[in-house]
Order: C-alpha cells, then structure tokens, then sequence
C-alpha cells in the first residue's frame, strides 16, 4: 500500500495525518528534549528533539513558535560536543518539507540570529538539573 506522500506502508498499519494540536505537543516535547539532552549527556535526545520539531514545523500555523525552539536545541548540540550544523542537517533532511527546510535555514543564519539570547532563552537549572527558561 501507497499513502498519499508516495511511501510504502505494511499491511494493516495505519497513518494518522499530524494536525496543528499534534505540532503544539510535539513542539513542547522538542523544546524539554533540549534540555534532557543536557541533563543526561543524550546526542539520542537532542535528536529525537529536532525530528519533533521538524515535525511540528510542517503543520505548524506559526512557524515562529518552532524557531525560537530551534536555539536550546543548537546550544544543546554545543554543549553535548556535537557539530550543530550537522545534526541540524541531518533532521532536516529526515523529515520532507517545510519542517525540514526550517531547521535547514535556522543553521544558515548568523550565530547571533541563532543565539538563546535573540530567541529568548538563558541556561538555567531548577531541582532536576539542568534547563532552558524563557526570558518571555
């Protein structure tokens, strides 16, 4: 079996399509990602983090509300030892159309386009260790 985007599926397995309330979960589980990833020294976080993103990103309303997430999760491959642009590029590729062009052009823009400081974050921790916290 075919589905509408040309992929094979398996006998029996069903698709749900990802609507705006999906990207809303998923964009909030992106953003905790990038702190986890931390906190748990996790590349494998900081991955699924961007995939959830891009994800939110293709049925998003507002791709602005993904973008600012974009940061923790780029400081996040920086701390962890990671090449940002790379894993940036690799989810991006993952993941077909505008959610996977955006994390495409958050690691073209500048270095102070990307910053937590221009997208409203700063490094924080609470009891649980380490965090991101919004300044908004």
């Amino acid at each position: 079996m075919v589905d509408r985007l040309g992929r094979e599926s398996e006998p029996g397995e069903r698709r749900v399509p990802l609507n705006r309330e999906h990207g809303v979960t998923l964009c909030t589980f992106a953003e905790r990602m990038a702190s986890l990833a931390v906190r748990r020294h996790s590349p494998e976080d900081l991955r699924l983090g961007l995939l959830a993103l891009a994800l939110a990103a293709s049925v998003s309303r507002d791709i602005r509300d993904e973008i600012v997430v974009m940061a923790p999760l780029w400081r996040s491959a920086e701390i962890l030892g990671l090449d940002p642009v790379s894993e940036f590029t690799a989810a991006g590729e993952a993941v077909d159309g505008l959610g996977g062009q955006q994390l495409l052009s958050f690691a073209a823009r500048s270095p102070r386009d990307r910053s937590l400081q221009a997208m409203g974050y700063i490094e924080s921790s609470d009891e649980g260790g380490f965090r991101y916290k919004r300044t908004w």
